[in-house]
């Protein structure tokens, strides 16, 4: 813990940028119903789901896939909704949906993933549960609609999903001293109204390493 301080305590000294400097201004003050328009949803299941329907209505911006074959299929939307079953059989697990859900967050953590499922899983399944966001059991659908509701506050909220990667980086034994490096040219770039992260060689070695990727993009941010 004195490690950690003193690195905090230099970082501080040096003037580095933390999360509590975030410009007031770095998310734009927009309408729910704007928010909603601009809120992209994947859904991944091998039937059509009255869900897609329920969500086009209410505004937001769905696709439906009956399965994905690369990882890369997903990038384009903040909120997936995943089948458990027949689905991510490109992955060769029996787990399937759970096992797509587990690829997909440690590839792209800011992603925000409910699962939905028939029946109660195998205890065997019970590692991949950390992976998902929410899950809901089919015939409860509508609780979707609530969660993602509150989720999008958070896909619109930069310093929310900093502290998401924060600890992700934690939790895979990145350095301290990185990730306030990191966390400078994060803020950096909101004050700047410019992206410094992305091209940093630090920030992609990072993320080339634990095969993640984080954009600094998403959501409607001033940059």
């Amino acid at each position: 813990m004195r490690i950690i301080k003193n690195v905090m305590n230099t970082y501080i000294e040096n003037k580095y940028k933390t999360i509590d400097d975030l410009p007031a201004n770095s998310v734009i003050n927009i309408s729910e119903k704007k928010k909603i328009e601009e809120t992209k949803i994947l859904i991944i299941d091998d039937d059509e789901l009255q869900l897609e329907k329920t969500l086009r209505r209410i505004g937001y911006n769905v696709v439906w896939k009956k399965d994905i074959d690369v990882l890369s299929d997903v990038e384009d939307y903040p909120i997936i909704i995943c089948d458990y079953k027949g689905v991510g059989l490109k992955f060769d697990s029996e787990f399937e949906g759970l096992n797509l859900s587990m690829l997909i967050k440690e590839k792209y953590p800011e992603k925000i993933i409910y699962l939905l499922s028939a029946a109660d899983f195998n205890p065997r399944a019970n590692k991949y549960i950390k992976y998902i966001d929410e899950l809901v059991y089919k015939g409860e659908e509508d609780k979707i609609i609530e969660y993602i509701k509150d989720d999008c506050n958070k896909l619109f909220n930069p310093k929310e999903r900093w502290i998401q990667y924060k600890n992700l980086l934690k939790s895979r034994g990145i350095k301290e001293k990185d990730i306030f490096r990191l966390e400078d040219l994060y803020v950096r770039s909101f004050i700047g109204n410019k992206d410094i992260l992305s091209s940093d060689s630090l920030f992609k070695k990072i993320n080339l390493n634990l095969n993640i990727n984080f954009d600094i993009k998403i959501g409607l941010i001033n940059l």
